[in-house]
């Protein structure tokens, strides 16, 4: 339920996006539960942040930089969701 955003413009203070990456998740037939998409941008609603479980490993894979999001409390917040997902 959270919106952000990330730097697309000049800055001296951040680093710029110009093209962020849209992915989708991958599952093998049958396990829906493995992967999905926890990042969405708002304007397409193609996803920006996906996660796997395999129950052996898991990743979390985001369409652009970290650094270029301007707001440190959604930057908090989306490395915090990132950990607890790892730790669980």
């Amino acid at each position: 339920g959270e919106s952000f955003s990330y730097n697309n413009s000049y800055s001296d203070r951040y680093y710029r996006v110009e093209n962020p990456d849209g992915i989708a998740p991958s599952r093998p037939a049958g396990d829906a539960d493995t992967a999905g998409t926890f990042l969405k941008y708002a304007d397409s609603g193609i996803s920006a942040g996906i996660y796997y479980d395999s129950g052996d490993y898991k990743t979390v894979i985001i369409g652009f930089p970290l650094e270029t999001v301007t707001d440190k409390d959604a930057f908090g917040s989306i490395i915090s969701q990132t950990l607890n997902f790892f730790e669980k």
